[in-house]
């Protein structure tokens, strides 16, 4: 009994004494949310096995914006406009303290020119000596509706003319003509990789989404990690937000609360990590220590370092499973132009753009940043062919070919 006071006493005093052990998280205007992602699992490990296996496309995901109650101070409209947002219209969540910020008028309304005549003091005329009037409150403007690929996109893929998005390019070479004899690979040509895009008016793609164009969204794995024509990293990542398909928003919650919803439904290689592979390598490989190269597979994975593994089978149903992948989100404050990122500064260049990289970059941070970790069941295809040694030869399957067969779910 004395044992245990005395212990208490002592941790009471440090409590007291030590108030530099006070943590104060810092203060955002916006709480985002990963709301409805399947097999959640919020672990803090780093073994791909603890974090579900997902194929690569076709799962949804949904984030949820909650306005913080404190310093919100509702919806800015210009008045040609209904009171709420409308499909198709756009509309800002307007924080600020005091309302409407320092000078008390609101910006949304004289960055478009239109006369509120619910401000009559805030005039055009009356604005000060640089255009457009300033933005002295913090905006996430958003605009309900949809987003998808255009028709065009279902023809790119065969030679249709279309003016269709390119989407990034990788160099690669043709197993079918890399048969071991001197010159049958030939040099690389440029192959795109990554989802189909639709034409540039569909406002669906790679980059900010004009409907939520202060969300940001990267991956660590993919197509959004820039590489340059010799498949090495640029430094950069691609802000994946542009593949959300819908923004709706909730007016008033339970809690009294405006909330946002964006929905994601990931489509074909957004997040397949992109993999130049010689399952035919003769190498500097050596996996028993002998000292003698053993023959392997050679692989360059989003543009970083080359790596061996032993043997060709199942190579990349391996890399799939032995990879943890990490897509994050936050939200940033939006330019004069009412435009988010869409290119992110990844200044040690590792592949990964986090919000603490988008503050250096020098954009306001809203919200904090959200995480969600998983592994991939990686089509076979994904691999893309590439002749690191030089040998003319890339050698048979990557891994066998699977059934393809589409069964009955159970019941």
């Amino acid at each position: 009994m004395r044992r245990t006071l005395i212990v208490a006493i002592v941790l009471a005093t440090l409590m007291t004494a030590s108030p530099a052990f006070t943590w104060n998280w810092p203060t955002y205007e916006v709480t985002l949310r990963i709301e409805e992602v399947p097999f959640w699992a919020p672990l803090r490990s780093d073994d791909p096995a603890d974090h579900p296996l997902l194929v690569g496309s076709g799962w949804p995901m949904t984030f949820k914006l909650r306005a913080g109650y404190r310093d919100f101070q509702g919806f800015g409209a210009p008045s040609p406009h209904p009171d709420f947002p409308t499909v198709d219209t756009t509309f800002p969540w307007v924080f600020g303290d005091p309302a409407f910020g320092p000078d008390g008028c609101p910006s949304w309304s004289l960055l478009q020119q239109v006369p509120n005549p619910d401000y009559p003091e805030c005039t055009i005329e009356g604005a000060p000596d640089f255009d457009p009037w300033p933005i002295d409150e913090t905006l996430v403007p958003f605009t309900p509706g949809l987003n998808t690929s255009g028709f065009c996109s279902d023809f790119c893929p065969v030679d249709a003319p279309c003016p269709c998005e390119a989407r990034p390019t990788i160099f690669a070479q043709s197993p079918a003509t890399c048969d071991g004899s001197p010159g049958s690979c030939g040099p690389p040509t440029l192959t795109e990789f990554g989802p189909l895009l639709g034409t540039e008016n569909d406002d669906y793609g790679y980059g900010h989404n004009p409907r939520l164009p202060g969300l940001v969204i990267t991956a660590d794995a993919g197509p959004g990690i820039v590489t340059d024509e010799n498949f090495d990293r640029t430094g950069q990542c691609r802000n994946l937000a542009g593949f959300v398909q819908s923004v709706s928003y909730m007016l008033s919650d339970y809690l009294y609360q405006t909330d946002i919803w964006a929905h994601l439904n990931v489509p074909h290689d957004l997040v397949t990590p992109v993999a130049l592979v010689d399952p035919d390598f003769d190498g500097s490989c050596d996996f028993d220590g002998d000292g003698i190269a053993d023959d392997g597979t050679a692989s360059r994975i989003d543009g970083g370092p080359m790596e061996c593994r032993q043997g060709t089978q199942y190579f990349m149903i391996s890399l799939a499973r032995d990879r943890l992948i990490t897509l994050r989100a936050f939200v940033v404050g939006v330019d004069e132009n009412g435009k988010g990122p869409d290119l992110l500064e990844d200044f040690n260049g590792d592949g990964v753009c986090d919000a603490f990289e988008a503050e250096s970059q020098g954009l306001e941070l809203l919200s904090r940043e959200v995480r969600f970790k998983f592994s991939l069941y990686l089509q076979l295809e994904t691999a893309l062919r590439f002749d690191f040694d030089g040998d003319d030869d890339l050698g048979g399957e990557v891994a066998p070919a699977g059934s393809g067969g589409v069964r009955q779910p159970p019941r």
